[in-house]
Formats: C-alpha cells, sequence, structure tokens
C-alpha cells in the first residue's frame, strides 16, 4: 500500500483510499480484507463514508460512491474539471459537496448524479482541500489552499462569510459535533485554529509545539508515541517543532492533530473560556 493513504472507520470496519483503490477491513474478523474496490485506474484523492456506502474523490474530477456490501461502484459524479481533492456526504439530505483542485465547490444529489448547486466557481489561485458540513445540513464549510476559510447557508445557496488569516494551506477543519459548534482548522504552517462556527470569528490560534502562546486556555500533552505503532492505550506527544499538520479532531474538551512527521498531538481545551 502506497504512502497516499486516507483512512476512515467505524465500531466494526476501517476504511482505506490508497493509490487507485479502496480497501475494508473487517475489526471483528481478525482485520480480514472484506472488499478491494477499484477498476478505475485514477488515483484516488479523499473519502467519506456512511453506513453503507464509501464516496471517493477521483483525479478525473468525477467522484465515485461504492456499495461498502457489494464492493461495487454504484454511481459516478461527474463534478469538476481538475481532481477531486475533498468531499463530504450529507447523508439525510442524499447530498454530496464536492471541492476540486480547479477551485470549485458543487454540490450534487447522490441518487440522480444532479449538480444541485454551485458554490465557488473555478480559479486557478487557489485548491480546496477540506470540507465539512454542518450539524443540520444547512451551513457547509470549506478551506483552501490560500488559507481562506468559507461559510455557505445552503438554503440562499449564498456565502455567509468567508475569512483569512494567512495564506498557508488550510489542510483539515472539523465542526464540534456537540455543544458549542466550534470550528477547528489545521494549516500545513503548523498552526491550530479555534472559529466561532456562525460569525467567523477566530478565537485562538494555537501551536502543537508551544504552551506559552495561550496561556491557561490550551495545554499540549509531553508524552510520546511508541515506536511500534499506536494501540488503544497508547498515548500521544507534542511536536518538539511546528510540524505541518494534516488532519485535526475536536471534541468536547481535547483537539487532536496529525502530522507529516507521523507523529499526533492532543491539546486540552478549554472552549467555554474563549466564548
Amino acid at each position: 500500500m502506497s504512502m497516499n493513504t486516507i483512512v476512515s472507520g467505524s465500531t466494526d470496519q476501517i476504511i482505506a483510499a490508497a493509490g487507485a483503490e479502496v480497501w475494508v477491513w473487517n475489526r471483528n474478523r481478525g482485520g480480514r480484507v472484506t472488499h478491494q474496490m477499484g477498476g478505475h485506474g485514477c488515483r484516488l484523492y479523499c473519502l467519506s463514508c456512511t453506513e453503507s456506502d464509501v464516496s471517493v474523490g477521483c483525479a478525473d474530477g468525477a467522484a465515485r460512491i461504492f456499495d461498502l456490501y457489494s464492493g461495487r461502484c454504484s454511481r459516478i459524479l461527474r463534478c469538476h474539471s481538475a481532481a477531486v481533492s475533498s468531499l463530504c456526504v450529507q447523508e439525510e439530505m442524499s447530498v454530496l459537496a464536492t471541492g476540486s483542485r480547479d477551485g470549485s465547490v458543487q454540490i450534487c444529489d447522490t441518487s440522480t448524479g444532479e449538480i444541485v448547486a454551485r458554490l465557488l466557481r473555478p480559479s486557478p489561485m487557489r485548491e480546496v482541500e477540506c470540507l465539512q458540513w454542518g450539524r443540520n445540513g444547512h451551513f457547509l464549510f470549506a478551506g483552501t489552499s490560500v488559507g481562506r476559510l468559507c461559510c455557505w447557508d445552503i438554503r440562499k445557496q449564498a456565502i455567509l462569510w468567508q475569512k483569512e488569516h494567512d495564506r498557508s494551506v488550510m489542510k483539515s477543519l472539523h465542526l464540534q459535533e456537540y455543544g458549542l459548534e466550534t470550528l477547528v482548522t489545521g494549516s500545513m504552517n503548523g498552526i491550530v485554529r479555534v472559529w466561532d462556527s456562525s460569525s467567523g470569528n477566530c478565537l485562538v490560534s494555537i501551536r502543537p509545539c508551544d504552551n506559552s502562546d495561550t496561556g491557561s486556555v490550551s495545554r499540549w500533552s509531553e508524552t510520546a508515541v511508541p515506536q511500534g505503532g499506536i494501540s488503544n492505550s497508547s498515548s500521544v506527544m507534542s511536536p518538539l517543532k511546528q510540524v505541518p499538520i494534516l488532519c485535526v479532531r475536536v471534541g468536547s474538551t481535547r483537539i487532536l492533530t496529525s502530522h507529516t512527521d507521523g507523529s499526533l498531538a492532543l491539546c486540552q481545551i478549554q472552549l467555554q473560556e474563549l466564548r
């Protein structure tokens, strides 16, 4: 399996895209591979999963939807003129949001393949790096290669707000699944930012390698990941230097980041104090 691997998972399955194929492992069967899906020959850049399907973004500008049980490609959505670099499913509304290296963002109906909204027109000056639906499906967030964060009101198909703090690639974003609906982003310059998802105001900027810049609001752990890998009982480390961030996730009191050097960082953060 190549190093260009995107991994997702659930309680009983692990799903990964590597090269031009999607692999599915069953945790309850000793990690046995249950499906290997491909056949289109295109490199995969991203994936998003539901209980029954996995959607992947491909180098030919299409999004392909695979059935997790049969392993077959059930639908091909022709979305963009360049590679689909990010996508996310809104299962209740049966729509798929896709972002591309051509700079555009679109929403497709997963049952018909029809493009129902064009939110961002193509631009050679940017690439769309990450997407995230709001909890109720009324809002969509996107991060770009020029460090811009955008929020759309899907009901009006209009941009609600957009912010830009620096021009570093915004590689990952994640919306808190409960509570304050706080939005967290991670960039290739190694900085994590916490945003108010309603107004777009940046609440705080923090660096995983620095415990001094946010005072008592946040503190990064300093325990190390074992050389042999990560298990359920493993702890995580705080990078010794500012390392580019590949992925960020936020909970009620913690932010977890993964980095280009293979390290993880865990931050204890008091989100209530940022309001």
